[in-house]
């Protein structure tokens, strides 16, 4: 049984397969297993030909998707609900047309034994597909770990990016936990494991380039439609208010909530559409007063969360100040117009 499995969606894009076995083939720790899940009824998704570099043969699978492609999520959980997941003590979930360092999984692996982590995370870089040019390098300032302490949660937790091509996780962790057919379903994943995760780890390197469409530095998440992105959450803090498991997280999802909707997303859209402004803040609003009715008393989005969260904190509890006395969507359509000036993003 190997010690990682890592599992890359390939349906629609088989053409990238060859190189991304000869970026497997070069990484330092061997010790994994790989699952390429491709189409079964395009007739353009042929593998047969492709050949196996030697020190891949005997641990590269391919899973044939029995449907139309319907997205990366999908997919994944065509690997997790066909009994695959359990077979690996870690398994990592890798996008075919990006490229992962050849220290990646060694770095990981090793971070998570040392660590005794359920998800240990590194840090990225953002590369047009266009031009090979840098956009941005995140996730490289983090502590060392951070533990899932339901008596007194650190509001880091919600600060980790959401994808997770970028993150090592311990399979029995993963239990019931899909991706579904739904808006920013790696985030929806990883809040659905969160009851079962005990400590996070990173390395604060680059060992991941995720590359991207143009150079406007923001993913594919982000432009999904506002109202889109809110349905998920709604679904979800159902299942956080109702289930006794997820109820001590609840502080926890209202600040990745309030960070990825109230602050992230509402800017987003609101640049696209200048004029929507207030009527997205106050969709906003209403979506926390309705489905997380907690969030204007929650330490994490409070002041006393600075003294772990830094200015992040203070930056989130400036906001949440804002929406409480209706003033956020005049402050969003300032830094709108600051960012449109100066060409500056700042990221949520």
């Amino acid at each position: 049984m190997a010690k990682i499995d890592v599992i890359v969606p390939a349906c629609g894009m088989e053409s990238y397969i060859a190189s991304f076995l000869n970026t497997m083939a070069s990484q330092l720790f061997s010790d994994f297993h790989l699952y390429f899940i491709v189409s079964e009824k395009n007739p353009n998704s042929d593998v047969s030909t492709i050949v196996l570099p030697d020190v891949l043969k005997g641990r590269t699978t391919f899973l044939y998707y029995p449907n139309e492609y319907e997205g990366p999520g999908l997919l994944r959980d065509f690997f997790i609900n066909n009994g695959q997941i359990l077979k690996s003590e870690y398994c990592i979930f890798f996008d075919v047309d990006d490229n992962p360092k050849d220290n990646i999984l060694l770095e990981l692996y090793e971070k998570a034994k040392y660590s005794s982590a359920d998800i240990t995370s590194c840090g990225y870089t953002r590369i047009s597909k266009a031009t090979g040019t840098v956009a941005a390098v995140e996730m490289i300032h983090n502590p060392a770990m951070i533990d899932v302490n339901t008596s007194s949660f650190d509001p880091r937790i919600a600060y980790i990016n959401g994808s997770v091509w970028n993150k090592l996780i311990r399979s029995e962790c993963i239990k019931d936990a899909n991706f579904r057919k739904r808006e920013i379903e790696d985030l929806m994943f990883q809040l659905e494991m969160l009851p079962r995760i005990r400590r996070y780890a990173f390395v604060n390197s680059p060992l991941y380039d995720y590359y991207i469409q143009d150079m406007t530095r923001v993913s594919v998440s982000q432009r999904i439609d506002f109202f889109k992105c809110i349905e998920p959450f709604i679904a979800l803090s159902k299942k956080y208010g109702e289930d006794p498991d997820y109820r001590p997280y609840i502080p926890i999802f209202q600040l990745v909530a309030f960070i990825r909707i109230g602050i992230g997303k509402t800017i987003y859209c609101s640049s696209l559409a200048p004029k929507e402004t207030k009527h997205i803040v106050k969709s906003a609003k209403k979506f926390f007063d309705s489905y997380l009715p907690g969030w204007r008393k929650n330490k994490l989005i409070g002041l006393s969360s600075v003294r772990k969260g830094g200015i992040t904190a203070l930056m989130i509890w400036i906001c949440r100040t804002c929406y409480k006395i209706n003033l956020f969507a005049f402050i969003v359509s300032l830094y709108n117009k600051w960012s449109q000036k100066s060409g500056k993003i700042i990221r949520w």
